[in-house]
């Protein structure tokens, strides 16, 4: 017999926990272009990747605007109703009852870490 992740609880809970992880992964990748919004507006470094990066986009209100633009796409991305964090948010339910708590903190981790930096991001390009 064929080991099943269906129907083997273990199994489906470590896919869930790889697919935890993709999420992660994938936010990381995606979070690269806005890390610099970790420093304070005031910092030339702020501003100065603000502007290399968002070269097109004009005066520095225009960049930040894009660059803001860019922030919420990336949110919805992330946490929206379509997204992958959404998709595993589902699967809660699928696991073995024993688990489901265990899947829930993870997905509110996983949440977390991504909702936190996304909110300060928009907070401070709002700022500019």
């Amino acid at each position: 017999m064929v080991n099943d992740p269906l129907h083997n609880p273990a199994d489906k809970f470590d896919e869930f926990q790889r697919s935890a992880n993709e999420v992660r992964t994938t936010y990381e990748s995606g979070w690269e272009r806005f890390s610099f919004t970790t420093l304070d507006p005031g910092n030339a470094k702020f501003i100065e990747t603000l502007t290399s990066q968002w070269e097109d986009a004009g005066s520095l209100l225009d960049k930040a605007e894009a660059a803001l633009d860019e922030v919420k796409q990336f949110s919805t991305q992330m946490l929206g109703k379509k997204s992958l964090l959404a998709n595993l948010k589902k699967r809660i339910g699928t696991l073995p009852d024993a688990r489901r708590g265990e899947a829930g903190q993870l997905i509110q981790l996983v949440e977390s870490a991504i909702k936190k930096p996304l909110l300060s991001a928009e907070d401070k390009l709002i700022q500019l």
